[in-house]
């Protein structure tokens, strides 16, 4: 009897041959798939790559989001400009109850032209600048304003506008007419 035995029809050998360089060993098999360093080193370049993209986008958000700010600021800064300043100028009478400050219930009353016409400022709780004329609607002037802060020395008025985006203060400077009783 042999040690061998031939193959039956329709039997496979145990073992196919190894192409050459393949399983050096005995009982090796083919190589096929990555190994737990390989993949570490893949997940490693990602996350690399990954952060790198994250800072990118960050700081294009941080810069997107202070220009916003500033135009925001610039928006309710230049609508208040031009009625507040129509209003202070031509003024007879200007009373303030301090700073207007939103939800304060501070307020800035100017009486202005002929007929006199009573005008008044409040900054609201939503922090709109509201202008309410005696007679008519109240509307809003200027949308993100923190604060209105007004300062007289002569004819001379200061108006200080702080708006909610930007803490930066923008100053206006409002000469009053000159007649033959004072500033009107």
């Amino acid at each position: 009897m042999s040690v061998h035995s031939p193959l039956l029809s329709g039997q496979r050998p145990l073992s196919r041959p190894l192409p050459s360089g393949e399983g050096q060993g005995r009982g090796s098999r083919p190589r096929s798939g990555f190994t737990i360093i390989e993949a570490a080193i893949g997940l490693l370049v990602l996350a690399l790559i990954t952060g790198a993209m994250a800072s990118t986008f960050l700081v294009g958000y941080t810069v997107i989001n202070k220009e916003a700010n500033q135009v925001s600021a610039d928006g309710a800064l230049s609508s208040v400009s031009l009625s507040l300043l129509r209003d202070l100028s031509s003024a007879t009478t200007i009373t303030s109850t301090g700073t207007l400050t939103p939800g304060s219930g501070n307020s800035l009353v100017v009486i202005a032209g002929l007929p006199p016409t009573t005008v008044a400022y409040q900054i609201d709780a939503q922090a709109n600048l509201t202008r309410s004329v005696a007679g008519g609607a109240t509307s809003v002037a200027a949308r993100g304003l923190q604060s209105l802060a007004l300062a007289t020395a002569g004819c001379q008025l200061t108006v200080t506008l702080t708006p909610k985006a930007i803490a930066v203060a923008q100053t206006l400077r409002v000469t009053q007419r000159i007649g033959a009783t004072g500033c009107y």
